[in-house]
């Protein structure tokens, strides 16, 4: 009975021209058009003198004078008495806080955080050497430290090169995140298809047949997730071999990461479908515009949305769907670290764990097992 219902819905569901269009189609031509608007921010300065705080004074010295490869500083150290304040308001891109191991206390704006982070990860990891270096010779120039520690900045030994990342790929991964958000309108079908008011003449059926509601529920999200599963993977190749999206070298993270965004935006529309007493259409509509307004809010047209976001409204930026599977695909390719990675998985995580309380407490108002 499972893989009967999986397979039938599965082709009422790709039938469905309204969400092939909007999960499908429309990513990949908007992809298009970001990568022909945006193509001229790589020809712009990749990177601006960030204003930052620092703690130590022997760190400020030799971070003063680190130039990129362009011969620009990379920091412009700024006294702060409230670096939380500061860093709110914009005066400071982020904090480096302590004086012998440090901990880089950051922004909002993603590629200013790399650099920063970066910063304070070589930091740490070569403090044996330089407090070496200093007790040997306390008078050793921090202008020398500072030459050493900008090749390692520069150029990892894990071979990140903050040079090669791209600007750009940001908004393309707002838009990866608009088509797992995608997913909401199958969640939405899936609900809809088993409720009588749904529309679906095929809801008739499936309210005869004898098995559990719950369970033809739970059949057909699974089907909506492969669909959707697979309508993201189209878009990642496209956007991987055609436009040249680099989505970094965690491969693994990167599949994960797509199949739980995926699941959350198919759990967000099938709330949506348990929550608004609407016909299939209306719902659909709100749906669209709900999971396209989380992706412009995450930054899709402009990071500087994000920023402002983050900081006049930070419990929502926190709670944005769109916000927080940019984060988790932005921490793979800016990052390259599995401790930011984890962090933002975990929120995604909470997110799925509130919807699947929220549906089921939804669930059980509509009585799918009575119907």
């Amino acid at each position: 009975m499972f893989k009967n219902l999986f397979k039938y819905y599965f082709k009422e569901n790709i039938r469905i021209k309204e969400i092939m269009f909007w999960n499908l189609a429309f990513p990949i031509a908007l992809s298009l058009l970001m990568h022909f608007a945006f193509s001229n921010i790589e020809k712009a300065d990749r990177f601006k003198t960030l204003a930052i705080g620092v703690e130590s004074q022997m760190y400020a010295e030799i971070l003063k004078d680190l130039e990129d490869e362009d011969g620009k500083n990379l920091f412009n150290i700024v006294e702060t008495n409230d670096y939380e304040s500061d860093i709110k308001s914009g005066r400071i891109s982020g904090y480096l806080k302590g004086n012998r191991k440090i901990e880089a206390v950051l922004g909002n704006k993603i590629i200013d955080n790399t650099v920063i982070y970066t910063t304070a990860n070589t930091i740490n990891n070569k403090y044996g050497l330089i407090e070496a270096i200093m007790k040997e010779n306390p008078n050793t120039s921090f202008e020398e430290l500072g030459k050493d520690l900008q090749k390692e900045i520069n150029h990892m030994d894990n071979g990140f090169d903050i040079s090669k990342k791209s600007q750009m790929n940001s908004f393309f991964y707002t838009l990866v995140g608009m088509v797992c958000l995608g997913a909401a309108s199958s969640g939405l079908a899936a609900v809809n298809m088993v409720q009588l008011r749904g529309g679906f003449p095929q809801a008739i059926r499936y309210n005869i047949v004898p098995n559990s509601k719950l369970k033809i529920l739970v059949t057909m999200l699974l089907a909506a997730l492969l669909i959707s599963l697979l309508q993201t993977s189209v878009v990642l190749i496209f956007m991987k071999f055609v436009l040249g999206v680099d989505f970094g070298s965690m491969y693994l993270l990167l599949i994960n990461s797509v199949v739980f965004s995926s699941l959350f935006g198919l759990l967000i529309g099938a709330a949506i479908g348990l929550l608004i007493n609407a016909k299939m259409d209306t719902q659909l509509a709100i749906t669209i515009g709900v999971y396209i307004a989380s992706s412009f809010f995450a930054g899709m047209m402009s990071s500087d949305i994000r920023s402002i976001i983050a900081s006049k409204a930070p419990l929502f930026a926190r709670i944005n769907p769109g916000t927080i599977i940019y984060n988790l695909f932005s921490s793979m390719y800016y990052f390259e670290s599995t401790g930011y990675y984890f962090k933002y998985f975990k929120d995604l995580l909470i997110g799925i764990g509130v919807l699947v309380v929220v549906i089921s407490i939804l669930a059980r108002r509509r009585e799918y097992e009575h119907i």
